[in-house]
């Protein structure tokens, strides 16, 4: 492992990562020698729980369970336990809640599969306690998004009007609330729209509170991990690595599959940056032949600039690229749900506008909004959009 703080080029998708926040990641995820030499050293760089950013406050539930394995006295081990007793807690109401909303779409007939970190908890985690939920993320196939949105709607889930009509055509998602419980209903795994059907038959059986449903194989949760880590948030991401580090130390991971699947679905760049970072700083056996041959791996050049401008902050010409290679991808796929409108009806959904007029004066006038301090233009609905 390199020392933290003296990359000379991280991976693009990782750069927003300081160096506690890799001392925190090895202390959550190595070996207890490994656990206590990085716990020392984040200790002795001034480390405390009251300056942790939060993506690094993430990390609190994790560093408990590996602390406590590695035999640390320290005086914050309490304020840890509390953070995984609150995680715990909090997540017997999250899958809760989205355990109703799997019995509504079994009962509706509508397959269902659960993402990124319910299908992280509860196969290949310690406890539910180890990662605090906001929200469960389920997958449903594209041809069942408007019965499972049906069904769901008859179960008292609602979602805003910004994810209906003309705007959810540009959606690989939308969330839906009821009283305190939030799920993600995906029709497309990621953000990147992409023949989802291999990750089907694939998946694994799993119960979520008493429900049963679907999960990825280890292969297409570590890629899913990865790609959805690999943009620009508000909040720095610091727990998918550590994610990332639990279900390859459980074993299990098909990396040939995972190639493959990365190559077709269009997910290599994200796949090759995230795995080069957990295996160099956090020492995860990511075999020799797996990241040359991501990188090795053709990407169209529309591609890659969406790739490096979904990097970035929020940005009116950063997020073009990004809409059109989801369009363009949405349109190669052999049988999407619903095709495609036309670039513009599709670029004017994707901005949160009515209508191609609207999306027109809007962009007209970015110009002028561009030279305004920074946050200030932006409305609440397009400021959110990004993190869709």
């Amino acid at each position: 492992m390199t020392a933290p703080g003296r990359r000379a080029a991280a991976p693009a998708g990782t750069r927003g990562l300081r160096a506690e926040h890799v001392l925190l990641l090895r202390a959550a995820t190595g070996p207890p020698a490994d656990t206590r030499a990085a716990w020392r050293r984040w200790r002795a760089a001034g480390g405390t729980l009251d300056a942790l950013d939060p993506g690094a406050a993430r990390l609190g539930p994790r560093l408990y369970g590996a602390l406590r394995r590695a035999g640390v006295d320290d005086p914050d081990l309490p304020r840890l336990k509390g953070m995984w007793r609150h995680a715990w807690a909090a997540n017997q109401r999250t899958f809760a809640g989205a355990a109703g909303a799997l019995a509504a779409l079994r009962e509706a007939g509508v397959p269902a599969l659960v993402l990124k970190g319910a299908a992280l908890v509860h196969l290949h985690l310690d406890g539910a306690g180890d990662r605090q939920m906001a929200d469960v993320d389920v997958l449903v196939p594209p041809a069942g998004r408007d019965a499972a949105l049906a069904a769901l709607h008859d179960a008292g889930w609602r979602f805003g009007p910004r994810h209906l009509g003309p705007h959810l055509v540009a959606r690989h998602s939308a969330p839906l609330r009821r009283g305190g419980a939030e799920i993600d209903l995906h029709w497309y795994a990621q953000h990147e729209p992409a023949d989802d059907r291999p990750l089907w038959e694939a998946a694994v059986p799993v119960t979520v509170h008493g429900e049963p449903a679907l999960a990825p194989c280890p292969a297409d949760l570590v890629l899913g991990l990865c790609a959805h880590a690999m943009r620009w948030d508000v909040t720095v991401p610091v727990v998918w690595a550590a994610d990332v580090a639990a279900v390859v130390a459980g074993g299990g991971v098909d990396w040939d599959r995972l190639v493959a699947r990365a190559r077709a679905a269009g997910l290599t760049l994200p796949a090759a940056d995230g795995l080069a970072f957990v295996r160099d700083e956090l020492g995860v056996a990511v075999p020799g032949h797996v990241v040359p041959a991501l990188r090795a791996s053709h990407v169209p050049l529309r591609t890659r600039l969406a790739y490096r401008s979904g990097l970035r902050s929020w940005h009116f010409t950063r997020r073009l690229p990004v809409l059109y290679d989801h369009w363009r991808r949405l349109r190669a796929l052999e049988e999407p749900h619903v095709a495609p409108p036309p670039l513009v009806d599709w670029l004017a959904a994707g901005f949160d506008q009515p209508s191609r007029g609207a999306f027109a004066r809007w962009a007209a006038a970015w110009p002028r909004r561009a030279h305004l301090p920074s946050g200030r233009w932006r409305s609440a609905s397009t400021s959110r959009a990004w993190s869709r």
